[in-house]
């Protein structure tokens, strides 16, 4: 949100805060949209790895 001097009141910004290191990931899903099945699955595989 920004103030408005002249009115005195916040105004919601117009673009979108987007934190993205990767051009191309901006396209891609994020990790916490992921469809809970799926999530499960990835984290599934990935806890071996790390252990």
């Amino acid at each position: 949100m920004r103030l408005d001097r002249a009115e005195g009141r916040e105004q919601q910004s117009h673009r979108p805060v987007q934190i993205v290191p990767d051009l191309q990931a901006r396209h891609g899903r994020k990790v916490d949209t992921l469809p809970p099945d799926i999530l499960e699955e990835v984290m599934a595989r990935l806890v071996p790895i790390f252990e």
